[in-house]
């Protein structure tokens, strides 16, 4: 370590330790550039010193920023989100009346002050008081909302609700905000995609789920497998049910289409889960298919994916699904056994590959939710 500064003001002096840990004393000027100063007792290591302190500005955060930085109550980023529309659970409603006065009451969502929501409108918008952003009830409408800080540093948001001939009501009801549409109360396209997902390393099923609300997907299950690591089904990624919903929130509210959350469920038996509580989370119409790499045996048996999703599973039928489930493997992929088992009668599940490359489980997740989700779009518009 070459030098390691300490805050000083202008035209004061402070301490580094340098090379060969000789104390040198360093006088900062006005401009914020600094300079070795006569208390120097080893000239060769001053001369070796080449850097500029800026006095105000450190590169090591202070406490203050680090605490703003905390985005959710785990605190596990420590950088702030790019949101592109803040969404808000009816928790956090809030109605006030002018003076006592019922009829002039006002309702609004009320964020803390260091909610990752209202740190990225402060630090990142920068919006001020009466501008306007675009907001959302989670699983609920979208709408505009107008932005009220308060003295305690906590942020108000004041919905603007439209009604169907697109003019702004004054006097909504919570309820109003309950069903999935856009501002001009249109409803929202449906979720098609599902996905059944083996655990993979606490770090990237975190990655993962946030990509995956992103992106638009209804159910995610984590589900156990021969190759996955039994320390992963009892990591705080898979058991913490706040720390899962809070990387959703953040994803959708990145995605800014969308108000619903990925229902999360936990399957730590995958037989179990297939014949008690695979049908639960069905619909009619659905196609299930299981992704593996294919090799030179089991190539052939491998269907393409864009056929089954514009013809459907019956392709002598040619009727598109209405939905589909994508089961994904660890990263060293599903055992012969795992893969006979989704893919018998009972189960109903078709073998795809895309393409010969072996993609690691991120990889293989986005592409095949990417690719699945353009292909739907092109069925069913």
């Amino acid at each position: 370590m070459n030098a390691i500064a300490f805050g000083c003001s202008s035209q004061t002096w402070c301490t580094v330790r340098a090379r060969h840990e000789t104390r040198i004393r360093v006088r900062t000027c006005a401009s914020g550039n600094a300079r070795v100063g006569e208390g120097s007792n080893d000239r060769k290591a001053a001369q070796d010193l080449s850097f500029r302190i800026r006095a105000s500005r450190l590169d090591t955060p202070s406490k203050e920023i680090l605490r703003r930085r905390r985005l959710r109550d785990g605190g596990h980023r420590n950088e702030l989100l790019m949101l592109n529309r803040i969404l808000v659970e009816l928790d956090f409603l809030d109605v006030r009346c002018n003076g006592g006065d019922v009829a002039s009451r006002q309702s609004m969502f009320t964020l803390p002050r260091d909610d990752f929501r209202s740190e990225h409108v402060r630090q990142v918008l920068g919006l001020g008081d009466g501008e306007l952003l675009r907001a959302g009830c989670v699983d609920g409408s979208l709408f505009d909302a107008q932005v009220q800080w308060n003295a305690n540093g906590s942020m108000s948001l004041i919905p603007i609700v439209l009604d169907a001939a697109g003019r702004p009501q004054k006097n909504w009801n919570h309820r109003d905000l309950l069903t999935p549409c856009t501002p001009t109360r249109v409803p929202l396209r449906p979720l098609r995609i599902d996905v059944m997902l083996a655990v993979p390393r606490p770090k990237v099923l975190l990655r993962i789920l946030n990509h995956l609300a992103v992106m638009g997907v209804g159910n995610i299950v984590l589900c156990n497998a021969y190759k996955v690591e039994k320390s992963y089904l009892n990591s705080k990624s898979v058991r913490d049910a706040e720390l899962l919903r809070a990387e959703l929130l953040a994803g959708v509210c990145q995605s800014a289409v969308d108000s619903r959350l990925p229902k999360v469920h936990f399957a730590p038996r995958l037989r179990a889960f297939l014949e008690d509580d695979l049908p639960s989370i069905s619909t009619p119409g659905q196609l299930r298919v299981v992704a593996h790499p294919p090799d030179e045996r089991t190539s052939a048996s491998f269907s393409s994916l864009s056929k089954l999703i514009i013809h459907g599973s019956d392709l002598s039928a040619s009727v598109p699904p209405e939905r589909v489930l994508l089961a994904i493997g660890p990263e060293g992929g599903w055992m012969p056994r795992e893969i006979s088992m989704m893919c018998s009668e009972q189960h109903g599940f078709v073998p795809v590959a895309i393409g010969e490359r072996v993609l690691r489980t991120e990889q293989a997740c986005l592409s095949l939710v990417a690719i699945t989700q353009e292909l739907l779009q092109c069925v069913h518009g």
